[in-house]
This record gives C-alpha cells, structure tokens and sequence, in this order.
C-alpha cells in the first residue's frame, strides 16, 4: 500500500477526480508498486508519503481495539505479495476499517494518490467496501472512493488499484490527514486483504 503527494499547482477547476484505472490481475505473485518505483522518485512528480507491506507488522496503519472485524492476516493466498495483509470484514464501522495511525502533514501538496491491491472474498450484490480520507486526525471521514463488487472488482481474485484526489471541497489537505479504508458487506465471511 503506497501513499503518494505531488506538488503542484491546483487545477482551475480544483475539482477532485479519481483515476479509474483498476486492473484485475491473476495471481498473487503479481507485484505491487514498491518504494523504489521511479515515477515516486522523480523531482516535481509524486513523493511517496508511506509505503505498508504488513509483513513485519501494522506499519503505519492500526485499527479500533479489541475489533475482530478488522487484523493483520497471515493467510498468504490472500497477500498480494509475501505473507501477511491487512484484512476489514462486516459492517461494523470504525471496527471494521484499518487506518492511519499517525498524522500526516500533507498541507504542502496538491493532490493526493493512493495504490494498493486487494483481494475480496466473498463479497456479492451490492456489498462494497471505502477508501476514506480524515482531514481532522480521524475525528469524521469522507469517501474518496467506494469500491463496489462486480462493477469495480470481482470477488476471489486480486485486483489493484490507483485512487487520486485534489485539495479541494471536503478534502482539506490539513497537518492532520489520514486514510481509512472500511468494509461494508454482510457478515463476517464477506472479507477484503
């Protein structure tokens, strides 16, 4: 899971977008964007902010106490890469979410880019899922993106995906920002790693 800033000037319109590109991908060997991919490199273009595997641990993420609705999971078949991911199920809110421990200060940048794949299993209908953004430390969230079975994913098979959003509107780029992403399917069976 890689979190990424540009700087830039705002658009005329300032309007927020989303870049549609998810691919499905076949395999759980397929890889994912890694700290030294180029384009995060590059003076004046996108500069990597956080960059979690959950391998050796949470990293940069945590989720409410006590849930059993959201962990660190050591199923590999549902690690895109290694052993370990981060896995949400149910509908139980905040339990049922992983998100951004620490603050963020990301005041300086202009847009903001997140990459990272996913598995979902058994998910159906309508069930979905959120990547969500907190510009007050995790105090309320605003969707950035709902991810919905069979019209953005497919359920059983990895999928990846790059989500980018402007400064502007409900997302106020503050020395506070956070990312969450929450489950919003049935039951405890329906899961996204």
């Amino acid at each position: 899971l890689v979190l990424c800033v540009r700087i830039q000037p705002t658009s005329s319109s300032g309007a927020a977008h989303s870049d549609k590109r998810s691919t499905r991908v076949k395999s759980a060997a397929s890889p994912v964007i890694s700290r030294k991919d180029r384009s995060l490199q590059s003076p004046g273009k996108w500069e990597g902010i956080t960059y979690d595997d959950f391998e050796a641990s949470f990293g940069n993420f945590g989720t409410v106490p006590l849930t059993r609705d959201a962990k660190r999971d050591s199923d590999s078949r549902y690690a895109s890469q290694g052993s370990f991911s981060a896995m949400i199920r149910d509908n139980a809110g905040a339990e049922s979410s992983v998100f951004h421990v620490a603050n963020h200060n990301v005041t300086q940048y202009s847009d903001l880019r997140v990459e990272f794949s996913f598995y979902a299993r058994g998910l159906k209908g309508d069930e979905d899922f959120f990547l969500e953004y907190s510009s007050n430390g995790g105090n309320e969230w605003v969707v950035v993106k709902q991810y919905v079975v069979d019209q953005d994913f497919s359920s059983d098979q990895f999928t990846k995906s790059q989500v980018v959003f402007s400064q502007q509107g409900s997302f106020l780029f503050t020395a506070t920002g956070k990312i969450r992403f929450r489950c919003d399917a049935e039951d405890n069976f329906d899961r996204v790693y």
